[in-house]
């Protein structure tokens, strides 16, 4: 596992990971830390490269994630860091950041995020 974040009772893990508890994933996951169940409904299944970074957005509506993967539901991701719905877990095409390096830590805002990758740091972007 390389980051996690909560929001309310909702733990967002991330990582090379294959299993929250008895459910399959594919690099990031939810517990609810009220019950310690995995929640199985939400798998965004992010694959072809580790997930290195989670984040919730002020509003509860996205989750961002990054690192190096390349596909996000069995689909190709044109964004990293990624936006994933936080009720569905699914990709939210419409937002497209495209760096060209993978995003090791995340800070997010409703307005906006920021990423720290290599070899620098990046200024916080629009949410759009």
């Amino acid at each position: 596992m390389f980051d996690l974040t909560l929001d309310g009772n909702d733990l967002y893990v991330v990582g090379n990971i294959t299993r929250v508890g008895t459910g399959v994933v594919a690099g990031a996951g939810r517990i609810n830390i009220a019950t310690g169940a995995a929640d199985q409904s939400w798998t965004p299944l992010l694959t072809n490269g580790p997930t290195r970074a989670v984040a919730v957005q002020a509003s509860g509506a996205r989750v961002f994630v990054g690192g190096s993967f390349a596909a996000a539901n069995g689909g190709p991701v044109h964004s990293n860091p990624a936006a994933i719905d936080v009720n569905t877990g699914l990709l939210d095409a419409y937002f497209d950041a495209d760096f060209d390096i993978e995003a090791l830590d995340l800070a997010v805002t409703d307005d906006e995020w920021a990423r720290h990758g290599e070899p620098g740091t990046h200024p916080p972007t629009p949410c759009a």
